[in-house]
């Protein structure tokens, strides 16, 4: 998470955002956890924390297959926030 936050300057706090979402994981009971349930969990984390960084995360977790689908993607986020 902190690398899609690089170079921008961070709430107060979120350093230790990747806390809850660490003992979410833990809290699981599970021994394996799927990529794709860590993705999810960093997608919701970064949503509410950091619009860019969630771009950013999101352009390479979704592997966008054309700009057009990243565009998209970017106008939803822009449309929630007005």
């Amino acid at each position: 998470m902190s690398h899609c936050a690089s170079g921008r300057s961070s709430p107060s706090g979120s350093s230790a955002s990747s806390i809850p979402l660490v003992r979410q994981l833990e809290s699981s009971g599970e021994t394996e956890i799927p990529s794709d349930m860590i993705g999810g969990l960093v997608m919701e984390a970064l949503a509410s924390l950091d619009q860019v960084a969630y771009i950013r995360f999101a352009s390479v977790y979704r592997n966008f297959r054309e700009a057009k689908d990243f565009g998209e993607f970017v106008g939803r986020i822009a449309a929630d926030g007005d």
